[in-house]
């Protein structure tokens, strides 16, 4: 498994970190988005996904604020999961101009599924196809489900340590 390219690429309004791994140009594209936000993949796909690297080019985009693309956001600045969509649409153009390609293809894993499932809905010209891992379908209703059982934990070990002494 050969990376054909690892570098900074102006995406959106910063410079973002990418890895592609894959054994040729001609390959299909498959962007990998990653969890978080503010986690990065790179290690984990090289250790369990790199066979994917014979079927496709895997582009690992590491998200402004995570891993290698990590910066402190200035107060200034309005960050919002439409600020992380625009990265992607700069990133993909990129990538499509870059590799002579028409579309590509997305695997979003929990918070990139997110990104991905409101990527495709505004651009789906661009993908071929769309894989959710880890599927987040009601962000506010698994938050709280949650919070709710930490709460829960919390409040029966508050008693346990009560009654223990």
């Amino acid at each position: 498994m050969k990376t054909q390219l690892s570098k900074y690429i102006k995406t959106g309004s910063s410079k973002q970190f990418n890895s592609i791994i894959g054994e040729n140009n001609n390959l299909p594209l498959l962007v990998y988005l990653h969890d978080g936000p503010g986690d990065a993949a790179l290690p984990l796909i090289y250790k369990y996904n790199s066979e994917l690297g014979k079927t496709f080019n895997v582009v690992v985009w590491e998200q402004r604020g995570a891993g290698k693309s990590y910066y402190t956001f200035s107060n200034e600045e309005q960050i919002s999961s439409e600020t992380y969509i625009e990265d992607l649409y700069s990133l993909i153009h990129y990538l499509l101009e870059t590799f002579k390609q028409e579309k590509v293809y997305l695997l979003g894993h929990s918070w990139g599924s997110v990104l991905g499932l409101i990527f495709i809905k505004k651009y789906h010209h661009l993908v071929y196809s769309y894989f959710g891992s880890g599927q987040v379908v009601n962000m506010k209703k698994g938050l709280k489900c949650q919070y709710d059982f930490v709460l829960k934990e919390i409040q029966e070990q508050n008693k346990k340590s009560l009654f223990s002494d």
